[in-house]
């Protein structure tokens, strides 16, 4: 028989007098914090109290899934509190009976469904897979449950501590503080911004966000490299080999005691893996089409760089851990060639290379007209006329922005050229007369000129003689300097009995890019 005056009679007195208590809260009588009491205060209250606890499970937000609650006691074990279901946004609420003086509380969560960050596929848990968060009673007061896999990494952490001998409590206040000392704050205490939802700040919330995305940008990278289905790697997939390689207390990519690095679809864990692969994913998020957030590398740069530095007590003293983006893009511009003369239609051609990615390639133009003002890309692949825009002096830039918001430009300097040549200091001149006297003779008659191009500069001359025949006259040509060269063309007048015979011939003068000049020139000759 159990008396009621026992300690075990006394508390199944008083949870009897609760019952009812229970029954108001679970239809809206209680709707959170404290249930005083008469004759107590909140502050007062110790052993079981009737509290209603906040809470959000978040991979994307986790709908559907069970909330399961217990509560460590003095000798270790869990004694359940109760079950709560995730509503559409991953929320839940629980009322039950918390000592808020006795050991941590435990909230784990299996099944539901959820949409990936980054893939945007719908997500079911898979069975064995579960998300844990360790909460000490007393911060149930005034905190909200958070379940992530990284909350359920810092409650691998501390069960890991607690079955090799320490206590739960102090099992889990070395645990939060390792993850508070990683990440910047407490993984199962600060509710994550959902970043495919809207606007999100640069603060713990929105890092948090951010670093869950970026792990769901990671697995799904994963994903892609061994063509899977989206979605298909997940980070609730890769959740229990994190858990395993946390096994030992430190990321190493090593299950406790095995040599065989842990694997998921081909990627080999690693010290890394949390710390530069996932920041650097991070930094990809911020440029994809799922990132609602506003957030960009400029407001997150240097906080994923903190994390991704991180030498704590959960990596391993080697390797030293790296940026997840430690340099800018190269840049190079391939056409039009720097220091060249273009005209008519032209190849641009440019490309940028980066250690994380490159997120954006613009290539912009001064004194050369491209259609609508830029060209994006990488590689930028562009036919553009240049007969749109003015003959002179032109230049193309490449700017190259990578994942994590460094940039790079690179220019190449050039003139468009689609001015003809002149010909001009013609002699005999054009349309005159050239008498060498009448001597009944044939005639050798030299007709001499100027070829001027201030751009390209000149390249030669053609000679076509088109009456009283047509025949192609040999020319010479010698340049005076970079604008401007000489020519001469002969030809033979027969005897005409002192009368004038007409000449006519077509000269064609050529710059250096192949712009060209017609003259139609015409001599008598009177011989």
């Amino acid at each position: 028989m159990i008396s009621l005056f026992s300690p075990f009679g006394r508390r199944l007195s008083f949870f009897s007098f609760l019952l009812p208590l229970v029954v108001l809260a679970s239809l809206g009588g209680c709707k959170g914090g404290l249930l005083a009491f008469p004759g107590s205060a909140n502050e007062s209250l110790s052993g079981p109290t009737l509290y209603s606890v906040s809470g959000v499970a978040m991979d994307g937000p986790i709908s559907g899934g069970s909330v399961a609650v217990a509560q460590y006691q003095s000798d270790g074990s869990l004694v359940p509190l109760g079950t709560v279901t995730t509503g559409r946004d991953g929320s839940f609420q629980i009322t039950s009976l918390f000592d808020l003086s006795g050991g941590p509380v435990s909230f784990t969560l299996t099944g539901g469904t959820n949409i990936d960050i980054a893939s945007g596929a719908t997500i079911t848990t898979p069975t064995g897979v579960s998300l844990t968060a360790l909460i000490p009673a007393a911060d149930l007061t005034h905190t909200v449950v958070v379940l992530t896999p990284f909350s359920s990494l810092e409650a691998t952490e501390a069960q890991t501590l607690a079955s090799q001998g320490s206590s739960i409590e102090e099992a889990l206040s070395k645990a939060r503080t390792d993850w508070s000392g990683f990440l910047g704050f407490d993984p199962a205490e600060v509710p994550p911004a959902n970043m495919a939802a809207g606007p999100a700040s640069a603060n713990a919330s929105g890092i948090y966000g951010l670093l869950l995305a970026g792990l769901s940008q990671f697995t799904n990278h994963i994903g892609q490299t061994q063509n899977l289905a989206p979605g298909m790697a997940n980070p609730l997939g890769l959740l229990p080999l994190l858990e395993q390689d946390l096994g030992d207390g430190v990321f190493n990519g090593l299950a406790p005691g095995n040599p065989t690095p842990l694997t998921y679809y081909g990627y080999t864990l690693s010290g890394e893996t949390l710390r530069q692969e996932v920041t650097a994913e991070a930094l990809v998020f911020l440029w994809s089409g799922q990132n609602q957030s506003g957030l960009t590398p400029q407001t997150t740069d240097g906080i994923l760089n903190g994390v991704a530095m991180n030498t704590g007590p959960l990596f391993p003293p080697s390797p030293s851990p790296s940026l997840p983006d430690p340099g800018t893009p190269q840049v190079t511009i391939s056409s039009p060639a720097s220091a060249t003369f273009v005209n008519k239609t032209i190849s641009v051609a440019a490309s940028a290379t980066d250690s994380l990615g490159i997120a954006t390639l613009v290539v912009t133009g001064s004194g050369i007209v491209l259609p609508g003002g830029e060209l994006t890309g990488n590689p930028v692949l562009a036919e553009i006329d240049t007969t749109k825009s003015p003959s002179g002096p032109a230049s193309l830039s490449a700017t190259a922005t990578d994942y994590a918001g460094n940039t790079q430009t690179t220019t190449t300097l050039f003139t468009i050229d689609n001015v003809p040549p002149t010909i001009t200091n013609l002699s005999p001149a054009n349309g005159g007369l050239y008498s060498p006297g009448c001597t009944g003779n044939p005639t050798t008659v030299t007709v001499t000129g100027t070829l001027q191009d201030n751009l390209s500069g000149p390249s030669g001359v053609q000679v076509q003689e088109t009456a009283p025949s047509s025949t192609s006259i040999s020319t010479t040509y010698s340049p005076v300097n970079s604008t401007t060269g000489n020519f001469s063309f002969t030809f033979i007048a027969p005897a005409n009995s002192c009368k004038t015979a007409n000449y006519a011939f077509t000269i064609n003068g050529f710059d250096k890019v192949t712009n060209e000049t017609v003259l139609n020139y015409t001599l008598g000759v009177t011989n």
